[in-house]
């Protein structure tokens, strides 16, 4: 599992200049092998001081340099966008002038799904923004429940299994309009060994895992 995550990147060399420096990181977590919420808790630890250490590499020409190609619009490595914020603006007054922060406004995300975790003096806030095209708003309210759940269960019992903690029921019956799910469920397996032949050598050329014999060929690669 592949998660995005956003990182300051601000350097001394960097420190008096005005505008974001931020650069999106990749954290590959491995879930295999039964491990449990203390495991995943240390992996994910490790996996985001690696990335840090290797954040001086800008994302987009490291990503011109990976053997991958978006499909459908998709961003290939991750679909999903994690943040984690603590620092934020304050009131601040001076002699004649007083700095009032303003409420952030949303004006999209690139991603299918995007949770941002904040911290305020008062409480902490979740903000989770997707994509209305591929998720509907009470699956949406149910992840968050199962976000709630398993944060829960970090605290009141890090030695589960994460297989122990089922899907919400709403995710499993298929709330989401997700594109990828239809696909599944039309995939024509080959027949023959032809057939067999053939979607081997498109897969090759795609660099995809997986291609049935009814499948389009612009939906693939993106119609030009």
């Amino acid at each position: 599992m592949v998660v995005g995550s956003p990182s300051a990147n601000r350097k001394a060399e960097t420190e008096p200049l005005i505008g974001p420096f931020s650069a999106p990181i990749a954290l590959r977590l491995n879930l295999a092998g039964s491990p449990t919420l203390r495991d995943v808790l240390k992996a994910a630890t490790q996996a985001t001081l690696d990335a840090l250490d290797h954040a001086e590499l800008p994302f987009e020409v490291l990503f011109k340099h990976l053997d991958t190609r978006a499909v459908h619009g998709r961003n290939p490595l991750f679909q999903f966008y994690f943040l984690y914020q603590t620092a934020f603006l304050q009131p601040h007054k001076m002699p004649g002038l007083s700095v009032t922060p303003l409420p952030t406004v949303a004006l999209g995300t690139p991603f299918e799904l995007q949770l941002a975790v904040i911290e305020r003096p008062e409480r902490v806030n979740a903000n989770l923004e997707y994509n209305s095209s591929l998720f509907d708003d009470e699956t949406i309210r149910e992840v968050l429940l199962y976000y709630q759940l398993v944060l829960e269960a970090f605290t009141s019992n890090p030695d589960q299994l994460v297989e122990e903690l089922t899907q919400p029921a709403g995710a499993r019956s298929g709330h989401a309009v997700n594109e990828t799910g239809q696909e599944i469920a039309q995939y024509a397996a080959p027949s023959g060994p032809t057939e067999e032949l053939l979607t081997q050598i498109w897969q090759r050329i795609f660099k995809l895992p997986r291609i049935g014999i009814r499948d389009d060929f612009f939906a693939l690669v993106g119609t030009p």
